[in-house]
């Protein structure tokens, strides 16, 4: 072969070479050829292990041994969802709606909080929350309670899930009743004093009620007690006939109104039942079954407990601001199912929200037990959400602090009549 053949040959096979990699070399990592999905057209699941997880920050204002309670079932649920991670940042309570509120404004909100559930309508008016209607689509709301979730509709939207409800009730004694000639809590009003002075003839250190007044959950649950109409309006509606008269009953008869704590003193009101020295206490649910199982059948709601006043309810809402809704929903989701709020009642005492937790409740242990059915107990009234509820809470808060231990002076009663009644600062009395 010539030296010109040659040549000619060797540059033909270079050229070649050339055609069949400069296709290869421009082609990068993410030019490979298109792959078919597996089967179902769907692209290959990423491992959850191998994904960074995401962290939700939970908000709450509980006290040690509830916070204990939350970080056991956020361990559970962490195990089960390794994609998530939680930050549970407890606050005093004093302080957590304020801090909640500039967490938001400041941009670093908490995606998850615990609310009062009055206090829902007034975060989602002023653009706080998210609507949970759709993110929240997988939950059963028919089986929660109706009168839980009213407080959380705003707008047309649901703002919340309710997780509990911790209605304030009146506790009595059985064995007084008995002895006052009553087979369950008086009536009205009339027979509840009529009760009261039958029994501080023969006993002297009689205490006919023990209640809190400084306390608006208290007061508000025991002035509507005797109230048919108490309740029907947004708390605090206005004092009826029977109201006023037990104010002034307190203020009249101081000797016959403790104004004990039942919760930080549980055991003083245990002994003064047990003695025989106190007929009723006004309480919340959660400190009446543990006060109950230790008052070996002593102590009795009736078989017909009122409407409560107070209802106690507390919902989970998600930030409008939150990174990861989905992950908070997930969350809520958990935290919300009939197993975790029956778990909630068994270590707290708090009532469910969900309907189909009673009837998979097995009891308290050493308190009282769950029945089977929510119409066995106090049942909340229907109050819409109130934007202005929180606003008028500090109000009344304000306004019966000066009671803690104490009750209050004649004057003093016929100021809170006029004053909660809104019928001004003076001016005489009103029947």
């Amino acid at each position: 072969m010539s030296r010109r053949k040659y040549t000619l040959l060797l540059f033909g096979v270079f050229a070649l070479c050339a055609v069949l990699l400069v296709p290869m070399l421009d082609s990068g990592p993410n030019d490979a050829p298109d792959r078919l999905p597996p089967s179902g057209g769907q692209p290959p699941a990423s491992n959850p292990a191998k994904t960074a997880a995401v962290t939700i920050r939970i908000g709450m204002a509980v006290d040690k041994a509830e916070l204990r309670y939350w970080q056991e079932a956020d361990r559970r649920f962490e195990t089960e969802h390794p994609d998530i991670r939680i930050q549970l940042v407890n606050v005093p309570a004093n302080d957590a709606v304020s801090e909640w509120k500039k967490a938001s404004q400041i941009g670093d909100p908490f995606d998850v909080m615990l609310l009062a559930s009055p206090q829902v309508a007034d975060f989602a008016v002023n653009g706080y929350l998210l609507p949970v209607d759709d993110l929240l689509a997988g939950i059963d709301l028919s089986d929660q309670m109706e009168a839980l979730t009213e407080p959380v509709k705003w707008n047309g939207s649901l703002w919340g899930v309710p997780f509990d409800y911790n209605p304030v009730v009146t506790v009595w004694s059985n064995a007084l009743l008995k002895e006052a000639g009553l087979n369950g809590p008086p009536a009205d009003w009339n027979a509840f004093t009529a009760a009261a002075k039958k029994l501080a003839s023969q006993r002297p250190d009689l205490a006919a009620v023990n209640v809190d007044l400084s306390d608006p959950a208290e007061a508000a649950a025991w002035l509507g007690s005797f109230d048919p109409n108490a309740g029907q309006t947004v708390w605090p509606g206005l004092l009826g006939t029977a109201g006023k008269q037990q104010l002034r009953f307190a203020a009249s008869q101081s000797r016959l109104v403790a104004s004990l704590d039942p919760h930080a003193h549980a055991a003083e009101l245990l002994e003064l039942f047990r003695s025989g020295r106190l007929l009723s206490a006004v309480m919340p649910w959660s400190d009446y079954t543990a006060l109950a199982g230790k008052a070996q059948g002593t102590l009795i709601t009736g078989d017909k407990p009122r409407p409560s006043v107070w209802p106690g309810g507390r919902s989970l809402v998600i930030s409008a601001q939150s990174q990861a809704p989905a992950a908070a929903g997930r969350w809520i989701g958990a935290m919300a199912s009939s197993a975790q709020e029956l778990a909630g009642y068994n270590t707290l005492g708090t009532l469910p929200a969900r309907k189909s937790a009673f009837s998979r409740a097995g009891g308290r242990a050493g308190a009282v037990g769950l029945p089977e059915k929510p119409q066995a107990l106090p049942k909340p009234f229907r109050i819409s959400a109130d934007p202005h509820w929180p606003e008028r809470y500090r109000k009344w808060s304000a306004l019966l602090a000066p009671l803690a231990g104490r009750t209050p002076t004649p004057s003093e009663t016929e100021r809170l009549i006029r004053i909660w009644n809104e019928e001004g600062d003076g001016g005489a009395a009103t029947n």
